[in-house]
């Protein structure tokens, strides 16, 4: 079994001076705006105004990212009740933010470890299965499998959700024609650094999720990770225009697959 890295997208493109002159010619700039949408966020939050803290905060993580009005959004959700909104946010994050990890670990998931067995999967479909790690996100109503044979070895990994299954580690991934060089050439030739962000100076690794379904077609292009409105959608537009793919395979059969993509944006 084998594992493709995914490509990293590195576009480098310079700050036209007519930008900036553009940028000082405006009203109030995009951080501004943002910081107005946060302080009156933070306000309506303090007086129990939890619906318009919510689309306050909403507002201005569509403008950027920002880790800690993640987690200010995720306050205010489950302070409504709303765990599924709460856990979404919590996902998100990464790197050294074992606190929130550890309360999406916590609360949002479920670990087991089961013979395989007792998981009502098909032994016909899944030779030589002995035993399975499964990992329930109650917010999602996803469940991942992971299987392993006798000598404790990974096999595959799949979702389930809402009856579909998707796999995320299988015999052979997916794979876009010609490879990584042809993937990093489709993407340096057909995306396009979006003005708004060269203006307000943003830039980022935009992490993009999509399925590859059996016939190589793409679907289900989500940013499951983002970090600035016009660089989040100029991913989506870009990977939706792709060819299609070469499907993966699990036992010599053609299966849908989740696939993960980093894409960079640098300001140079």
């Amino acid at each position: 079994m084998r594992q493709l890295i995914p490509l990293l997208l590195l576009l480098l493109v310079p700050q036209p001076a007519l930008a900036q002159k553009r940028k000082k010619e405006k009203g109030p700039n995009e951080q501004e705006v943002r910081q107005a949408l946060v302080v009156e966020a933070e306000a309506a939050f303090k007086a129990g105004d939890l619906a318009t803290a919510e689309t306050k905060y909403t507002q201005a993580l569509r403008l950027w990212n920002d880790r800690a009005d993640r987690y200010q959004r995720a306050l205010v959700r489950v302070a409504q009740g709303d765990s599924a909104g709460y856990c979404t946010d919590l996902a998100t994050f990464g790197g050294n933010d074992e606190l929130q990890k550890q309360l999406y670990r916590s609360g949002c998931t479920k670990r087991d470890s089961v013979p395989f067995a007792s998981t009502g999967l098909s032994a016909t479909r899944f030779p030589g299965a002995t035993e399975a790690l499964t990992y329930t996100y109650r917010h999602e109503g996803r469940t991942v499998y992971k299987l392993y044979n006798a000598q404790k070895e990974h096999m595959v990994s799949f979702f389930v959700l809402a009856g579909d299954t998707a796999f995320a580690y299988c015999d052979t991934l997916p794979s876009f024609p010609g490879g990584e060089k042809a993937l990093y050439s489709f993407l340096g030739s057909n995306t396009k650094y979006p003005a708004v962000a060269i203006e307000n100076e943003r830039s980022g690794t935009v992490y993009v999720r999509f399925r590859v379904g059996t016939d190589g077609s793409i679907g289900n292009i989500q940013v499951f990770k983002g970090v600035y409105h016009a660089l989040d959608d100029e991913a989506v537009r870009v990977v939706g225009t792709m060819p299609p793919w070469t499907p993966g395979q699990w036992q010599g059969r053609p299966v849908p697959v989740l696939y993960n993509l980093p894409v960079r944006f640098t300001l140079r």
